[in-house]
């Protein structure tokens, strides 16, 4: 899977879980630092996940 596939698929997740989450994610959604962390461990598991399938 290429990496804009794995960034875009990394958006849609982070953005369904803060749809899912609603006011509970409003302490990440507000601070970039605590976002930016969350999207780098979705997008490390998706590569993990990626890599465990070739």
């Amino acid at each position: 899977m290429t990496n804009d596939k794995l960034i875009e698929y990394t958006v849609e997740i982070t953005k369904a879980a803060i749809a899912n989450a609603g006011e509970k994610a409003t302490h990440i959604v507000n601070d970039p630092e605590k976002l930016g962390q969350f999207m780098t461990a979705v997008h490390s598991k998706l590569v993990e996940l990626d890599k465990a399938q070739q």
